[in-house]
């Protein structure tokens, strides 16, 4: 009896062991990106608003590409921005203001990606997944306002991390900036001005995927 009792608290505690492994294991499990490399996105009206509701907005078209792999972790690497084209900037509607908006690429960049995009977290109860959270980091953008074709009020170069939702259910096919998260939120880092550069801004958009993305745990 002594035995046994001395027993029963040894098995008790292999079996939390194995528990919490096996949930570690769970947790630690990597996702696949199908078919994955390289990916084009496009948003027709990316808007930038500043603090106090001015807002310019231009077409942006992303190129890059996903990892296959993707490990299940906050932070881990989803894949990377390459190239940023931004065209036919304009300020408010019915505004004597013109924009011009330029993204901006580091020509050294950090770890050897111009724009990393993180992940963040999936949406869904696993295995079934309906959604995924991302993170573009280090995004810049150059804004110039003009008045009147030829006066050149501010320019102003903006860098952030900007925060993505895709679409529900999968396959992805949009990643929509997240408005209401300081992901979405650019700080200033240089300006050139006649009119003080906004210290901040957010962004909001939805980028199309030209090529529809799956997402399976592996």
């Amino acid at each position: 009896m002594r035995i046994l009792r001395k027993l029963i608290p040894i098995a008790l505690a292999a079996t939390l062991v194995l528990c919490l492994g096996a949930g570690t294991a769970a947790a630690l499990r990597s996702l696949e990106a199908r078919p994955g490399g390289a990916i084009t996105a496009n948003a027709a009206g990316l808007g930038f608003t500043e603090p106090g509701g001015l807002t310019i907005t231009s077409d942006v078209t992303l190129t890059g590409r996903f990892e296959r792999r993707i490990a299940k972790r906050v932070g881990a690497v989803f894949g990377q921005i390459e190239d940023c084209r931004a065209n036919n900037g304009r300020g408010p509607a019915g505004s004597e203001i013109t924009a011009n908006i330029r993204c901006e690429l580091p020509i050294r960049p950090e770890r050897g990606r111009p724009w990393p995009v993180l992940y963040n977290s999936i949406r869904g109860t696993l295995p079934n997944i309906t959604g995924v959270l991302i993170t573009v980091e280090r995004a810049q953008f150059l804004l110039s306002l003009i008045r009147s074709v030829v006066v050149r009020l501010n320019e102003c170069l903006y860098r952030g991390d900007i925060g993505a939702d895709s679409n529900t259910p999968l396959p992805l096919t949009s990643l929509t900036v997240q408005r209401e998260r300081s992901t979405a939120r650019l700080e200033v880092i240089l300006e050139q001005v006649n009119q003080p550069c906004a210290e901040n801004g957010r962004l909001s958009g939805t980028f199309t995927l030209t090529a529809r993305q799956t997402l399976a745990l592996l």
